[in-house]
């Protein structure tokens, strides 16, 4: 299902939100209806190419856009995957 993003025609407010695309038009309220955005985000260049979709990084705040990237930062910041036995803290979302 993809992901559309959504402006408050008010405030200016964006909220993303998964939708199929026959309700991608019953986005969520703000201060009223909210205005469609151009592009969903699924439609938006993958960086770092191959099968790896880059991503923000919760703990650094910087866009990672390779599988290398990742692995530095969590090694740099003692992080280890969810579910995995290894010390250090749970990397959950990066």
């Amino acid at each position: 299902m993809p992901i559309y993003s959504y402006k408050c025609k008010e405030c200016e407010t964006v909220i993303d939100q998964y939708n199929t695309i026959d309700d991608r038009h019953k986005g969520p309220a703000c201060h009223g209806s909210m205005k469609l955005q151009i592009m969903p985000t699924q439609l938006a260049p993958v960086l770092g190419g191959g099968d790896f979709q880059g991503y923000m990084c919760p703990v650094t705040d910087k866009f990672v856009t390779s599988r290398k990237e990742r692995r530095n930062i969590m090694a740099e910041h003692n992080l280890v995957e969810k579910g995995d036995s290894g010390r250090g803290k749970q990397a959950s979302g990066l």
